[in-house]
């Protein structure tokens, strides 16, 4: 439940066949922070989706315990580095509603899709992509300094938009990629829709169910008066 005058969507679109173990979660602490989640894996199918079930239960219980994005991800990567064969890593872009600064702590873990900001007031998006290696990778000094949080405040009428990299690879029938335009093309539906209407726009445009699992996250500054 976030703070009031926010609203938060999730959505899965699973693909047609071997997945990639993409995922997205959203909850919040105790404390009253609101967390987003949208992760990816390093393989397809049941290691695939073993890896995203280890990865998802290490973030949200890092989460629920209070941990900031940076905390979160960092025990993460410590789990996964002492579980996960050589090779396998998993990479998240994690986000933090704060319920009374109403500021987001933004950390990217080796994500290959930034994070989408639509600026309501000059009617513009801007990339975010914090510096952080995937988790698994490091059992934890390099991981800790490769990693940075952005600060980031919405105000009324914006939005920030997570979403799975494999989105940008995705093809219509005619074999062309979405690429970067119609990826915020497809955030602005969201955001003037929700994230079920773009699902359907998606698919409609690429013919079908795609090649990979992709996850998406929209958290919106609704504008309500806040209590």
């Amino acid at each position: 439940i976030p703070p009031i005058g926010f609203s938060i969507e999730t959505c899965l679109i699973e693909a047609a066949g071997a997945g990639t173990g993409d995922f997205v979660d959203a909850m919040t602490d105790s404390q009253g922070f609101s967390t987003l989640v949208v992760g990816s894996t390093a393989t397809r199918g049941m290691p695939g989706a073993l890896l995203m079930a280890m990865t998802r239960a290490y973030l949200r219980g890092a989460v629920l315990q209070g941990g900031s994005p940076a905390e979160a991800c960092e025990s993460t990567n410590a789990s996964l580095n002492r579980d996960l064969a050589e090779g396998l890593y998993a990479s998240a872009m994690v986000a933090r509603l704060s319920p009374e600064s109403e500021g987001i702590e933004l950390v990217s873990s080796g994500h290959k899709a930034p994070a989408i900001r639509w600026d309501a007031e000059h009617e513009e998006f801007r990339k975010i992509q914090p510096n952080g290696i995937a988790l698994g990778f490091d059992e934890g000094p390099v991981f800790r300094r490769s990693l940075e949080t952005a600060q980031i405040q919405l105000h009324p009428g914006d939005a920030l938009f997570l979403f799975s990299p494999g989105t940008f690879d995705c093809t219509n029938q005619k074999g062309k990629k979405l690429g970067e335009n119609v990826v915020y093309q497809l955030a602005r539906y969201a955001i003037e829709h929700d994230l079920k209407s773009m699902e359907s726009q998606l698919l409609k445009y690429i013919g079908g169910k795609p090649r990979s699992d992709l996850a998406f996250a929209l958290l919106r500054d609704v504008g309500e008066i806040r209590a």
